[in-house]
């Protein structure tokens, strides 16, 4: 997402550097950047840090066989 708000960012500069920053369309773009960034701020609040998984490539009998010795850890 914040792909679309920098995209967002360049393009209220660039009209409100062209149009001026009283304009309808610049204030309305400008009100949805914002939301945009509140929005994104707390999606990334919520999110956890790292945020990373650990994948497990072993097939699903040697994860099985692993298991059930007791040690979890690939031999």
């Amino acid at each position: 997402m914040s792909k679309k708000v920098d995209k967002l960012r360049r393009l209220v500069a660039k009209l409100s550097a062209r149009y001026g920053e009283g304009d309808a369309d610049v204030l309305r773009l400008q009100s949805d950047l914002d939301a945009l960034e509140v929005l994104t701020g707390a999606r990334q609040a919520k999110e956890p840090g790292g945020n990373k998984k650990s994948f497990d490539f072993r097939s699903a009998s040697r994860r099985l066989y692993s298991d059930s010795c007791g040690s979890g850890s690939p031999h």
